[in-house]
């Protein structure tokens, strides 16, 4: 499987870091599980929609979303320039769980 993630700035100056093959609905859920254990980041805020899920992850010296587009995927969603790099780090450590649990 050709997984990787995909770095999009978009027109507010946020970036969007792309799950790509990974953009099923079910599996937010398997990545929003994974950043659960993989960090001491809790859920803030959950919108869970008919097709878009949006929710909002919050930790010591970190915030972002994790998104759900049923047209754009899965995907997390860095709105603040301080954490940019934090959170590409991020969606980079849990593809590599991904690819090594599930692959």
């Amino acid at each position: 499987m050709n997984l990787k993630i995909s770095k999009i700035k978009n027109e507010k100056n946020e970036y969007e870091f792309y799950f790509e093959k990974l953009g099923h609905w079910d599996m937010f859920d398997i990545l929003a599980k994974l950043i659960l254990e993989q960090t001491d980041i809790k859920v803030n805020k959950k919108v869970d929609g008919i097709a878009v899920r949006e929710w909002k992850f919050i930790g010591k010296d970190i915030s972002f979303y994790l998104m759900h587009d049923d047209q754009l995927g899965n995907y997390l969603l860095s709105d603040n320039e301080v954490y940019h790099s934090d959170v590409e780090r991020l969606a980079n450590i849990i593809l590599n769980k991904i690819l090594t649990s599930f692959c």
